[in-house]
């Protein structure tokens, strides 16, 4: 039986309480609840890493954009990663670990593709650079046989070539190769073309194989009216030389391929015949 009034227990049939001396009720008393104590400490709920999120989320669009968000994803990955550890609010640990991984997958990705690229644009930006020197040098052969037909059939002096055809030219840039760097005279004229020296007031009726004569090249130096021969040819175009020829076509050459040219139309000599048959017969 327990006391309703100090809640012990006492002997059943017991009519008077033990400990408060106080009557018992005939029907057996409830044992009182116990009171509930208050935890000094209340568990708050985690949270998940805003940052580790996004490097998750950087991640996966490194994937969709080249890799080009993937440097982000593994910065904003390694931050989280040291807040979570640091912080016990935080959770997501296992996000950021994923979305680093991608990440650095992607950047691993986006700098072997970049590797392989680099020199695929780099060839395809000088071979625009080389048929720019060739439509140049189109134009300039043209000028040249323009002069002549002006001026019976005789092409322009080798001393002041580039003053003469000035007058037939529209754009002075077409004096100026794209791969050669320019370095003007007195007179703020450049030119990084050289004129064949052999052609100077030659008449081009007379020449037996204007096809494989040359008349204008890529020299050397950067002189105004510049003139010469072989020993001015300049190889700036993946180790070619872009030339024109007296019949107005233009050609990219290689070193040998440009000693083996006829230098000297009104000259019988050539240092291969072999070789010239060749060229001829390509003609």
């Amino acid at each position: 039986m327990y006391c309703r009034s100090c809640g012990a227990q006492n002997p059943e049939g017991a009519t008077i309480c033990a400990v408060c001396n106080k009557p018992i009720s005939g029907q057996p008393a409830t044992p009182p609840h116990p009171i509930a104590q208050e935890s000094p400490y209340i568990n708050q709920p985690k949270k998940t890493n805003t940052l580790a999120i996004v490097s998750l989320v950087l991640g996966i669009m490194a994937f969709f954009c080249f890799g080009i968000t993937a440097l982000f994803g593994v910065i904003c990955g390694v931050i989280a990663l040291n807040q979570i550890n640091r912080d016990d609010k935080y959770e997501g640990k296992g996000i950021a670990i994923a979305g680093t991984i991608l990440s650095g997958v992607s950047f691993a990705f986006l700098s072997i593709l970049l590797a392989i690229l680099f020199p695929v644009l780099a060839q395809a930006r000088e071979k625009a650079k080389e048929e720019s020197c060739m439509t140049n040098q189109r134009y300039l052969s043209r000028a040249m046989l323009m002069y002549a037909q002006d001026h019976n059939e005789t092409l322009p002096s080798s001393g002041n070539w580039c003053d003469l055809i000035t007058p037939y030219i529209t754009d002075k840039k077409i004096f100026q190769c794209p791969s050669a760097g320019s370095i003007a005279n007195k007179g703020g004229k450049s030119t990084s073309y050289a004129y064949n020296t052999h052609c100077n007031h030659l008449n081009i009726v007379k020449v037996n194989m204007p096809s494989i004569t040359p008349m204008t090249f890529d020299a050397k130096n950067s002189k105004w009216n510049q003139s010469g021969g072989n020993e001015l040819v300049a190889c700036r175009h993946a180790k070619k030389t872009v030339m024109s020829f007296l019949d107005g076509h233009v050609e990219s050459k290689t070193p040998e391929e440009a000693r083996e040219t006829i230098w000297d139309p009104m000259s019988f000599w050539h240092p291969d015949l072999r070789r010239m048959r060749i060229l001829l017969k390509k003609k």
